[in-house]
């Protein structure tokens, strides 16, 4: 195993190569339209820290794509972000998706899991893995931060973060509509309208629908197709700006996607079960049961900014709800009672609900110090409920399993308190010196219960089990708290127009 050294690698310093404006030009050939004069790159605009600023100076490793190089060059989600972002990985894992930076990541997928490289959404943070994975056209630009990010993004950057940027209402009103058919039976439709509404508020809408109606594989007990997939959702937002200094943004998301891709399950080529089993054919399986996940999600944030004459006042309220089902087996090949019928069969039904707030005040002017503090609160509630059961055929059951059907729920609920402070002080125009730190205090409290499982199809209720809460042992508390600072040190310096370098720890 590799990951603990990687995880090890992810905390020290850092240096960056000097990086030419040629270099960033081939990362975002496509992000800006030069002028008819203008032979060279055009000014690439990012908020990798937390305020606008030009790519060219921002002393971070960070690429900036924006809605129509993503459009033009086939980019439909964040899984295809990789054909232009070198270092970046996807791996698939249900209706989620994981992702590594620089070789620092996880496969591991669910609810309970907050994966090392963050996806924010309208600075909105995303907690579980499926709620990164989305395909709508209404993108105004993606940025993907590469290292460590843990002083002004908190929590689980330790590879790094994708910060996804939505287009917000304009004045003018704009259509957008869009439909492709490709293999596999795949149709993709997708619609963004924006319109204003008055001199002061404007509203958009996006939505999104594809399916892929066949798999690449086939189900050989059932006749079903498998490895399929279908998404459908919507997003909107209504802008309301009172006054030239003020704007107040609320922003609606729903997506549910179903399919089996990552859940359908079959031996390994040259593998044979115990009762012969073989590899059903290449992507293929055998199962009496038909395996699938649905993943619900929805999501509303409110976004209020005001523009003081020395700082820019900002708060983001969001809620997120997760919701997912699934149906698998666990393995193909374990004392099946039927060819390719798995012993040991899985139901998943997994919640989280999650409530944040971040207040923010960013320095304004164009003086050599600039600054920014802010505070961040995270709460999140998650179960996670398994029902282990055997196959049934006939009222005769897998052998072995008699007293092991049941149910088990796990609760974890994560309290999350942080405050952090940035700065940075131009010695020279050319030279710039930026300090931050923030500090963390996270609580989580594990709860859960073992029951019987009864009434379940092609299964039987087992023996009455103990249910008592989980780690009752006094070695394995199930309520821990604690806190940690995390700082860093840049030192940056402009070489000339077109190289920068800098050095970060």
């Amino acid at each position: 195993m590799i990951r603990p050294l990687l995880w090890a690698s992810s905390a020290l310093g850092t240096m960056a190569l000097l990086t030419s404006a040629s270099a960033l030009a081939q990362q975002a050939t496509s992000t800006t339209v030069p002028d008819a004069t203008d032979q060279g790159v055009g000014e690439i605009i990012v908020t990798a820290n937390r305020r606008a600023e030009n790519l060219q100076q921002v002393p971070i490793s960070v690429v900036a794509f924006k809605g129509e190089a993503l459009k033009t060059q086939g980019i439909q989600s964040v899984v295809d972000l990789p054909q232009l972002t070198p270092g970046l990985g996807f791996t698939r894992t249900l209706v989620g998706t994981n992702a590594f930076l620089r070789g620092v990541g996880t496969t591991t997928a669910g609810y309970s899991t907050e994966v090392p490289i963050a996806t924010y959404i309208d600075g909105l943070y995303l907690p579980n893995s499926a709620a990164s994975s989305f395909s709508f056209n209404n993108i105004e630009r993606i940025e993907v931060l590469k290292g460590p990010q843990g002083t002004l993004y908190g929590r689980n950057t330790t590879g790094g973060l994708i910060n996804v940027i939505t287009k917000s209402p304009g004045e003018v009103a704009s259509v957008d509509a869009s439909a492709s058919y490709g293999n596999y039976n795949t149709t993709q439709l997708n619609f963004y309208g924006s319109t204003p509404l008055s001199e002061t508020l404007a509203a958009n809408f996006a939505a999104l629908y594809i399916d892929q109606a066949d798999g690449w594989g086939r189900n050989v007990f059932t006749g079903r197709k498998v490895y399929t997939l279908s998404d459908l959702g919507f997003q909107g937002k209504l802008l309301w700006r009172p006054d030239a200094d003020s704007r107040v943004e609320l922003r609606g998301f729903y997506d549910r996607t179903k399919s089996d891709q990552g859940d359908a399950v079959a031996e390994f080529p040259g593998e044979i079960g115990t009762d012969g089993s073989v590899l059903p054919g290449r992507y293929n399986i055998n199962s009496r049961l038909t395996p699938f996940v649905v993943q619900r999600q929805y999501s509303i944030s409110l976004k209020a900014e005001h523009k003081f004459d020395f700082a820019t006042l900002s708060s983001l309220t969001g809620y997120i709800n997760n919701e997912s089902t699934s149906l698998q087996t666990q393995s193909p090949v374990l004392g099946q009672i039927a060819p390719g019928q798995s012993t040991i069969n899985l139901g998943a039904f997994q919640t989280a609900r999650t409530l944040s707030e971040e207040l923010q005040l960013t320095s304004r002017g164009s003086g050599p110090f600039q600054w920014i503090v802010g505070a961040f609160f995270y709460d999140d509630k998650t179960m996670i409920q398994a029902n282990v059961y055997g196959t049934c055929i006939n009222g005769i059951c897998s052998p072995g399993f008699t007293n092991a059907t049941a149910t088990t729920t796990g609760f974890q609920h994560t309290k999350s308190y942080s405050g952090y402070a940035e700065g940075t002080y131009a010695i020279r125009p050319s030279t710039r010196i930026t300090l931050g730190i923030r500090y963390t205090n996270d609580e989580k409290i594990l709860t859960g219960t073992v029951v019987p499982l009864a009434g379940f199809p092609n299964s039987f209720a087992g023996a009455v089990l103990p249910a008592p809460p989980f780690f009752t042992a006094p070695a394995v508390p199930n309520d821990i708290n604690y806190g940690k600072p995390t700082w860093k040190i840049v030192a940056a310096q402009d070489l000339s127009d077109d190289i920068h370098a800098y050095v970060s720890y």
